[in-house]
């Protein structure tokens, strides 16, 4: 597994209390009076030039924090949970920032957390997102169903893998987004050509030009190695 333990048993412990707090059913009644419907579409992520596209990378925030991130500019933003249950069980408003961004941008907001069941997705589309990271190390057979489950919230599922066992399990989930983490050059080659490729920008790269756009779609890059 990808995270330790510990990660993990805050996660579940966390997701427990959510649920207790809101029902499954219950948030799924209120999805009908959400004001905040996910935006995305697929061909969002495509790239129309020879270089790459650029999507701001952060992680969770406090509201404070909101205007110094809307500065950057991006028309993409990832916010990336995995790192707060190392420590601690989350609140159950941990997710307040997806929809603080909601309401005062119009950047496409893509929500990256280790992803269990369909109630975090749900939760997702509430608050705000209109793109989930689902991870395939993590998912296993259940990736398949998540993804649909992502599709019929109007949620785009963006597929993290890392190995080639992993990438045919997203192909056969009709995945079209692909997020490589690992061993780039030989999953870029065993990719179809018609799917969507991101990755992190490499270290010590500032700029991108078409060499190194070479068949990707859009970098995620770090807020603190944001450029223009």
């Amino acid at each position: 597994m990808p995270y330790p333990t510990s990660t993990l048993k805050n996660l579940k412990q966390s997701l427990k209390n959510r649920e207790d707090f809101l029902s499954f059913d219950f948030l799924g009644r209120s999805l009908a009076y959400n004001p905040y419907m996910p935006r995305a579409e697929i061909f969002d992520f495509k790239r129309e030039q020879d270089i790459a596209g650029k999507i701001l990378f952060i992680e969770s925030f406090d509201y404070e924090d909101i205007a110094g991130i809307l500065d950057f500019g991006s028309d993409m933003i990832a916010i990336d949970f995995t790192s707060i249950y190392e420590k601690n069980i989350p609140s159950v408003d941990a997710f307040d920032c997806l929809t603080h961004l909601r309401r005062y941008t119009q950047a496409l907001i893509i929500h990256n957390d280790i992803f269990l069941n369909q109630y975090q997705l749900l939760e997702s589309a509430i608050y705000g997102s209109d793109c989930v990271v689902l991870d395939a190390g993590i998912l296993g057979k259940e990736l398949d169903m998540m993804c649909d489950f992502a599709l019929r919230l109007s949620l785009v599922p963006i597929v993290k893998v890392a190995s080639i066992e992993e990438l045919k399990r997203a192909i056969f989930a009709k995945v079209d987004i692909f997020y490589i983490i690992d061993d780039f050059s030989n999953l870029l080659s065993a990719l179809p050509n018609s799917k969507i490729v991101l990755r992190d920008l490499p270290i010590g790269i500032q700029s991108i030009d078409k060499k190194i756009s070479y068949g990707v779609d859009k970098f995620l890059i770090k807020k603190d190695n944001w450029f223009d």
